[in-house]
């Protein structure tokens, strides 16, 4: 169920209100929900203009789909359509890898920013016998981005489930294998791809971001496209603010949290994680019972927001109180379906203390029943 406008205006109302009542700042964009619809709707209709455009216009356009993270399948389609549009890297060597590759071939990046409603159509890519080496070697490298190490629960469920000596299967083990000897990165590393750090030299952004992205000037779609990765940043530290405020009344609280869902917010410091699970502390969840925004709207936020999100729930099931606890790994259920159970048996495995893989085996058994699934947004979640 997509969040109607006028449910959107009522949202950043509320929001606003109880920002000023406390002395915190709203989100600068006034509206970050429908700001965004904007941005992604203009954004696909430029890539929808055919495969003519310029280079630079489609990169443009193909970042604002991913600083964004569209979830529908329209954009996933356009995107995974444009796994090969990159332009010849020059010999000259930057020190920031990551910034350089983006630059000239944007669509893995930003499909791993997108994260899990984008996963389907990069396994169907890399197990399809009609993709070329070179679409499979950008999908590999989106799904890289997106779950390091952990794709490989992804890998090997997708090849026990193809014949077993297809092609398809060889690939998506070769794939799995390619990733096994991956370190396991902390959180924080998880978000590199959602950092502000800018590159090349982006103006002032245009008032309306939309139409700056869409803009047929080079520099204006840059700036524009600069502009949306720190208008949403902050937009996200505001909502975060309130989300995390206990003086903030509950209501304003949760609608807060339902936007940074609906968002499907990251920010590059990881504002949002904290102030979410300070109110997840605040929520019960049980196996069973399914979430909504109106009962569990930080546990619904956070599974909407995705993988992003996943190490952080891992961690409190460790180290964190128990109703806090039994939240995240219902919150992970939710969100990862069957492949939660396999990333918390391996955290368990390799857990810090045997207090915390006592902790997590606790909650994998409490949330048995529940590891079912190929998870939310792979099953039509909204």
């Amino acid at each position: 169920m997509r969040m109607a406008s006028h449910r959107s205006s009522a949202l950043i109302g509320l929001v606003a209100i109880c920002a000023a009542t406390q002395g915190l700042s709203a989100p600068p964009s006034g509206d970050p929900i429908a700001s965004r619809e904007a941005i992604i709707a203009s954004a696909k209709t430029v890539l929808q203009e055919g495969d003519d455009i310029p280079f630079d216009r489609a990169r443009e356009a193909i970042g604002a789909i991913g600083y964004t993270r569209a979830e529908d399948a329209g954009s996933v389609r356009l995107l995974v359509g444009r796994l090969t549009c990159e332009e010849r890297v020059p010999s000259v060597r930057y020190a920031d890898g990551v910034r350089f590759a983006e630059e000239y071939r944007p669509t893995p990046y930003a499909l791993a920013r997108i994260g899990l409603p984008a996963l389907p159509a990069l396994l169907s890519v890399i197990a399809s016998e009609g993709s070329s080496e070179l679409q499979v070697a950008r999908a590999e490298e989106a799904v890289k981005q997106m779950l390091q190490r952990e794709a490989t629960l992804w890998y090997e469920q997708a090849a026990a489930e193809a014949p077993a000596e297809s092609g398809a299967a060889r690939r998506l083990r070769a794939a799995a294998e390619s990733l096994r000897d991956e370190p396991a990165l902390p959180p924080t590393g998880r978000r590199m791809l959602f950092s502000l750090i800018t590159w090349g030299n982006a103006g002032p952004p245009p008032d309306d971001l939309a139409a700056g992205i869409a803009s047929p000037d080079e520099a204006t779609r840059r700036a524009a496209l600069d502009g949306l990765r720190h208008r949403r940043d902050a937009d996200i530290r505001a909502l975060a603010k309130l989300v995390g405020d206990p003086e903030c009344a509950r209501r304003e609280r949760a609608e807060a949290a339902t936007a940074l869902g609906r968002m499907r917010a990251v920010a590059g410091g990881g504002s949002e994680g904290p102030a979410l699970l300070a109110l997840l502390a605040e929520e019960r969840l049980r196996p069973g019972k399914p979430l909504t925004e109106a009962e569990t709207p930080a546990a619904l936020a956070l599974v909407r927001i995705g993988v992003p999100e996943a190490p952080s729930m891992v961690e409190t099931i460790a180290h964190g109180e128990a109703q806090l606890r039994t939240n995240c790994a219902g919150v992970l259920a939710t969100m990862l379906g069957r492949y939660a159970r396999a990333w918390l048996e391996a955290a368990a495995n390799t857990a810090d203390s045997e207090v915390a893989a006592r902790r997590i085996r606790a909650e994998l058994a409490t949330w048995a029943g529940q590891f079912t699934g190929e998870g939310y947004w792979a099953e039509g979640g909204q």
